[in-house]
């Protein structure tokens, strides 16, 4: 997700669900589902042996030796871990220009021993900019860029709505300026006007 998605389980929502802002601007688009068991952080080394893992498989033993709901298990965090990182690359691929570095991703250990992706979120730039009109393109890139996974959470839901709010605004402002700017050019026809009828008629050369 983009950084804002809220669960709402009986008017509490979970901290990992909160769409989290930031002192630069930025927004985290959280993925999270519930049920999934404990989540972990991986270390730099962790990362390293789980991209080993993905592509030579793990050294404590294959599929074939785990029990059926151990296997099953395996299958859900599978599909789980494939259905988070579309979800991120969604938001990455519309947000370009305005997301803040790459996905960041929670981790579960399957019975497998791999570690797979259950959780993520992707940091995206909502600061308004000064000039109206590009606060507009920004917001209608923050608006696609929320809602581009194929089934965005409440989170990115609710950054859209946001997004769509500030471009409201940035249009209201840019029509504000567009009015004086209006105004001002018609006072200045009208005073053009008034200075040429004061001016007193030209001579005429009658000599010939």
């Amino acid at each position: 997700m983009v950084s804002a998605s809220a669960l709402d389980l009986s008017g509490f929502t979970p901290p990992d669900r909160i769409a989290r802002s930031f002192s630069d601007g930025t927004k985290a688009l959280p993925y999270d589902r519930p049920g999934m068991g404990d989540r972990v952080q991986l270390s730099t080394e962790g990362r390293h042996r789980h991209a080993v893992e993905s592509t030579h498989g793990s050294p404590a033993g294959g599929v074939d030796d785990l029990a059926p709901s151990e296997r099953r298990k395996v299958d859900e965090l599978k599909r789980r871990d494939q259905e988070v990182r579309a979800h991120e690359q969604a938001h990455l691929s519309a947000g370009a220009g305005i997301v803040s570095g790459g996905a960041n991703y929670q981790y579960q250990q399957g019975p497998d021993g791999k570690i797979y992706a259950v959780g993520g979120e992707v940091k995206i730039d909502v600061s308004t900019e000064k000039d109206p009109q590009a606060t507009i393109r920004k917001m209608q890139q923050v608006r696609k860029a929320a809602l581009a996974p194929a089934q965005p959470s409440s989170t990115d839901r609710s950054v859209a709505a946001q997004a769509s709010q500030a471009e409201a605004q940035a249009r209201m402002e840019l029509a504000k300026r567009q009015n004086a700017g209006g105004s001002a050019s018609a006072s200045g026809a009208r005073a053009e006007k008034a200075y040429f009828r004061e001016l007193p008629a030209p001579l005429i050369n009658t000599l010939a």
